[in-house]
């Protein structure tokens, strides 16, 4: 199925949104009746519904799967970062750096 997915997408890669490319990490079925398939997608929701269609029947054609209902799911992964703040960013206040202790002569 990867390798399919590949091939798809360099036969036709997906519109970019907002200036940002669309990515397919990879593609798995997680049922078989009826066919359901999961592709992790970076913007997954902003994907154009044309696309989605082009990617169901791109799977009809190659698998021979006409007349069979097929469900996709167009998964985005989660960011674990993206409600942390960065340490030493921009934001962060600069850290006082401690004086060493001065030797007696």
């Amino acid at each position: 199925l990867n390798r399919w997915l590949r091939a798809v997408v360099a036969y036709r890669p997906p519109p970019s949104v907002g200036g940002k490319a669309i990515t397919f990490k990879f593609i798995t079925q997680i049922a078989t009746r009826p066919p359901t398939f999961s592709l992790n997608v970076t913007r997954g929701a902003n994907l154009p519904t044309s696309y989605q269609k082009f990617i169901v029947n791109s799977l009809r054609e190659e698998f021979d799967l006409h007349g069979i209902p097929i469900r996709t799911f167009f998964r985005s992964p989660s960011n674990p970062y993206a409600n942390k703040a960065r340490p030493g960013g921009r934001h962060s206040k600069p850290k006082k750096k401690k004086n060493a202790p001065r030797r007696k002569n």
